[in-house]
């Protein structure tokens, strides 16, 4: 079998509700609704890898990439939801199609260096507020990868924030809410004003004055 395995035999046991079974794909992956509810069982949700592949944002092709990262959006996206439930509130969802960068990857090559996988835009945006996936900018732009000697350490950053987010509450509060602010997340609760259609969210667009419409258009 080719790709990630779905670690859920004990869910197919026989003490196991068959509703439960029933959410399983062929392949072993939970099935979900958009709010990660299971399929059938509307109070029991599901995060991480263990979920079905349309959960999960891809690189530009087809396959889903599985992270820790996009995981913790699972988690976010859950917990609100179960207290939405209780709350009798609308339930955030994901999209994956809202993305219009695609997942990003840092891959390890050993100590010194790793192949920065990501859109040359995202990774314009991301390294002007202290995530630099370095690589050169052409083949980035060319094939949307790039082997980088900046791998170990942004991975290393990220890890010490999610450190700091386990132990400092203020911390863990703006993690929460920028994790709840990815393009992927659709809350029917947040203001109008604030939600921004997918194809506004590319970082390095400005709006441009209404006057010089007319202008670019001519270009």
């Amino acid at each position: 079998m080719h790709g990630p395995r779905a670690n859920t035999d004990a869910l197919k046991d026989a003490q196991t509700d068959s509703v439960i079974q029933s959410a399983l794909d062929d392949k072993g992956f939970v099935k979900v609704d958009d709010h990660l509810r299971l399929h059938g069982a509307p109070n029991v949700f599901a995060i991480g890898d263990i979920v079905e592949g349309r959960m999960f944002p891809t690189t530009g092709g087809a396959k889903p990439e599985r992270t820790a990262e996009f995981a913790t959006v699972h988690g976010v996206v859950a917990v609100e939801n179960i207290i939405r439930t209780v709350q009798d509130e609308a339930l955030m969802s994901i999209d994956r199609d809202r993305n219009v960068y695609g997942q990003s990857l840092g891959v390890d090559m050993g100590p010194e260096k790793g192949v920065a996988v990501i859109h040359h835009e995202k990774a314009e945006y991301l390294k002007t507020i202290g995530f630099d996936f370095g690589g050169d900018p052409e083949e980035l732009k060319r094939d949307g990868a790039s082997v980088s000697d900046k791998i170990p350490g942004v991975k290393m950053y990220i890890t010490s924030i999610i450190a700091q987010c386990n132990m400092n509450a203020e911390a863990h509060a703006g993690f929460w809410a920028m994790k709840a602010g990815y393009p992927e997340v659709v809350d029917p609760l947040k203001p109008a004003e604030e939600a921004k259609p997918a194809e506004e969210a590319k970082p390095d667009e400005e709006a441009k004055p209404a006057e010089e419409a007319p202008a670019a258009a001519e270009e």
